[in-house]
């Protein structure tokens, strides 16, 4: 699952209202996850999720950005999130205090 903020869904506004898309993770690095999740702009930053047996749902990426791969009347698009690795996560909880 993909969490963030639109500014707009299928044309509405969507101002101030959290939203959430599902997906899959189609590719990945070790640093990058390409998915098929359905996003515009006001998701980035915002956490991928994922449920993990055992230990519930984790943050496992911070959306980053979205591209349309050709220009067909029905391109085929993907969403990038950035992997929140073993260092990213050390970085994070060193800003806890």
């Amino acid at each position: 699952y993909a969490y963030g903020y639109p500014s707009q869904i299928n044309g509405a506004d969507a101002r101030y209202r959290m939203c959430k898309s599902s997906g899959y993770i189609r590719s990945q690095t070790s640093k990058y996850l390409k998915g098929d999740w359905d996003l515009t702009g006001g998701f980035s930053g915002g956490p991928l999720v994922e449920y993990i047996s055992g230990a519930g749902y984790v943050a496992i990426g911070i959306h980053k950005d979205g591209s349309t791969i050709d220009g067909s009347s029905y391109p085929t698009s993907y969403t990038g999130a950035l992997r929140i690795t073993q260092s990213l996560y050390t970085l994070f909880l060193s800003y806890r205090g």
